[in-house]
């Protein structure tokens, strides 16, 4: 490993199978949240919940000390309703289901890897959407993270742990630990397609005077403009001839719209698959 990578996991029992995989150590002092670190790789346990996860996120980010455009994973157990337990599977689109928001990961690398969609929750349900992973936290996790990194560099990677007929009641701290042991490989083979992604968006130079132009049309936060930029240099990477501009972008003089209109555009361009 090369590049850095980030690791959001909600409960002890997931963690530990990781830690000792990579042998990672815990950092002390310790401000809210656990956090273990080995070389470029750095986990942090969040707790049950999106809003826990959230947090999480960005606690690792400050403790990082504000690196952008790193590789940022959410790893752990989810529930679906007829996949076999034990299946690793990416999620596509992952949808909170309180407010309905959405979020497509752009899937630019060629591993192997199943893919389904990604329900998060606010509480522990029986149910199991057709087709869709349960959990509780990666709403949480994508919405933070998408702020300090670009989108193809954050997802949420599940092994399946329950399904309609074998409940997550069944689960305990043992069974989560044996089933979270399968996922390094996986870990790996995303970080070393999405590390060389890094490389690409960091020798990136973006023109000037166009992220200029964006930012006097309204008043950037330190995070918004870090959001800029990365949404820009995926932008230059999807359409290297493009200018970075689009007529319909002067009329809007607040960061948050703006950024949301320039992602709403860039998720328009083709996505180009990297060997």
């Amino acid at each position: 490993m090369t590049e850095p990578l980030n690791l959001v996991v909600a409960l002890p029992a997931e963690a530990k199978p990781i830690v000792a995989h990579y042998q990672l150590k815990r950092m002390q002092p310790e401000y809210g949240f656990p956090v273990y670190r080995r070389g470029v790789l750095s986990l942090v346990v969040s707790g049950v919940g999106k809003a826990n996860s959230a947090a999480a996120t960005a606690h690792l980010h400050a403790v990082n000390h504000f690196q952008k455009d790193e590789v940022w994973l959410n790893v752990g157990i989810a529930g679906h309703a007829h996949r076999s337990i034990g299946d690793v599977l990416l999620a596509h689109q992952i949808v909170d289901h309180a407010s309905g928001q959405c979020w497509y990961p752009p899937l630019v690398m060629t591993q192997d890897i199943d893919t389904r969609k990604l329900l998060t929750l606010d509480r522990p349900s029986d149910g199991y959407p057709e087709e869709a992973m349960v959990d509780m936290e990666a709403s949480g996790f994508i919405a933070t993270a998408q702020r300090f990194a670009s989108s193809e560099l954050v997802h949420c990677l599940k092994v399946i742990s329950d399904h309609s007929q074998q409940s997550v009641e069944s689960l305990n701290a043992k069974r989560v630990q044996a089933l979270m042991a399968v996922l390094p490989e996986s870990i790996d083979g995303l970080h070393q397609q999405l590390g060389g992604l890094v490389k690409e968006l960091a020798g990136l130079r973006l023109p000037e005077d166009r992220v200029q132009r964006y930012l006097q049309l309204g008043r950037f936060t330190v995070s918004q403009h870090h959001q800029l930029e990365g949404l820009l240099r995926r932008w230059l990477t999807l359409a290297p001839a493009s200018d970075l501009w689009r007529a319909e972008f002067a009329g809007l003089s607040a960061a948050k719209p703006l950024l949301q209109a320039i992602r709403n555009y860039v998720d328009t361009l083709p996505i180009q698959l990297r060997p």
